[in-house]
């Protein structure tokens, strides 16, 4: 039987890979292949506060962080085909009984999946929506420091970083 009410956290891929430091790096895994600052963040945040995360990739819709990437460079077309194969994807980590999908991805990246999650009847939470990258980074290193996740939903409030008293 399923355990029902697991949080699922979908992080984007990233432009700055690994192939640009070095064009001799060969095969990796997805969870190191993505090097930004932004996708270090967002995968240690996905490690802390998830049941599974997952990967959305331009070139290959939904990786999982141990699938194994060779240098790319595309951006994700919201085509109805791509939608299709994403939905496909996510299909069986849905049906394992996870209720809470939360995005970690950009605006664009987190309607597209709002569509693609639509006929499962599901809400993908999108905490960090309307921030810019720079926000967003201060919000999951706030995060990881205090060991405390976001807040989703109507209970959604950027957190405030601590006042240091000199």
């Amino acid at each position: 039987m399923a355990n029902y009410g697991k949080t699922l956290i979908i992080i984007p891929c990233g432009k700055k890979k690994i192939w640009s430091k070095s064009q001799l790096c060969g095969s990796i895994k997805a969870e190191d292949a993505y090097i930004s600052n932004y996708f270090k963040l967002c995968k240690l945040y996905a490690q802390r506060f998830s049941d599974k995360w997952v990967i959305l990739s331009g070139k290959y819709g939904i990786i999982e962080p141990t699938f194994i990437l060779d240098d790319y460079d595309m951006k994700l077309k919201a085509s109805e085909e791509f939608q299709i194969k994403v939905r496909e994807q996510l299909t069986p980590i849905i049906s394992d009984g996870f209720t809470q999908i939360i995005s970690l991805c950009g605006n664009y990246y987190s309607c597209f999946l709002r569509n693609v999650l639509m006929p499962f009847g599901l809400t993908v939470e999108s905490p960090l929506q309307g921030m810019k990258i720079g926000e967003r980074q201060r919000q999951l290193k706030i995060c990881l420091e205090r060991n405390k996740p976001l807040k989703y939903g109507r209970q959604k409030k950027w957190i405030e970083p601590r006042k240091t008293i000199a």
